[in-house]
């Protein structure tokens, strides 16, 4: 006739799971058969836990900027906020591939190497425009179709590289 507290704990981990619901069922474990023959049915008492995890990525230029000129390369590096369930492919273009490119132009992230800063090469190519243009702009993006679809909502990042 005492209530009893029951705690539940939820354990923290780095992956974007999402939000879930567990249901834990509370029983009544009897050293002896009621002698009435009674029995009290199991309660199931429903748990949220909600997912502290963001998806999302991190882009960080060397030296703060991007700027190439003809022939330069520069680079940047991208990494995963969080570990992802699926592989999550980044897609990286550039508004000029004909004046600058980019390499590689995907980036897969797996969940065993999410946490793992990859770079991106961005290399000032010849034309004719080249001292017209003050900037190109390259984006970085996840490529939903082959992503987790975790991270199917996290915003696009662009990068504007400063031609020389």
């Amino acid at each position: 006739s005492i209530p009893q507290v029951v705690t539940v704990t939820g354990v923290d981990d780095p992956t974007v799971d999402g939000d879930a619901t567990t249901p834990i069922t509370l029983s009544i474990l009897e050293a002896a058969p009621d002698p009435t023959g009674a029995s009290i049915p199991d309660e199931v008492v429903l748990i949220s836990t909600l997912d502290d995890e963001v998806a999302g990525f991190t882009v960080k230029e060397s030296k703060g900027k991007t700027e190439v000129n003809v022939g330069d390369v520069d680079g940047f590096t991208v990494v995963l906020d969080a570990q992802p369930l699926s592989d999550v492919v980044i897609a990286i273009s550039s508004s000029r591939p004909d004046i600058v490119g980019v390499a590689p132009t995907t980036l897969t992230f797996t969940p065993e190497n999410w946490s793992r800063r990859r770079t991106v090469f961005v290399t000032g190519l010849g034309s004719a425009e080249w001292d017209e243009l003050g900037e190109v702009v390259v984006t970085i993006s996840v490529d939903n179709p082959f992503s987790d679809d975790g991270f199917d909502d996290v915003p696009d990042h662009s990068i504007s590289v400063r031609l020389r």
